[in-house]
């Protein structure tokens, strides 16, 4: 199976999120991506936040990668709608 684990570029625009405001490394999609190399399938981790992709970038990278699931952590729901919607 694939999967690719996107973390969205995000604002915190409207937010009431209390953690941290600087862009960080998405740790959470760094452990399951090594989960599930362990358990024998691939993924593809993209960054969008700090490798500074818009949402056409990571559109044409899940395009090519053709993934069996898509995870996105829900910090970025606004935007992860966006590509999902872009993706059909």
């Amino acid at each position: 199976m694939k999967f690719a684990l996107v973390n969205p570029a995000w604002t915190f625009e409207g937010s009431t999120y209390f953690g941290c405001r600087e862009p960080h490394y998405p740790l959470e999609l760094l452990f399951a991506h090594d989960q599930i190399a362990a358990a024998g399938h691939h993924s593809l981790v993209l960054d969008a936040q700090n490798d500074g992709l818009t949402i056409e970038q990571v559109k044409g990278a899940l395009n090519c990668f053709e993934p069996d699931f898509l995870v996105i952590p829900t910090a970025g729901v606004a935007r992860a709608d966006a590509v999902v919607r872009s993706s059909r």
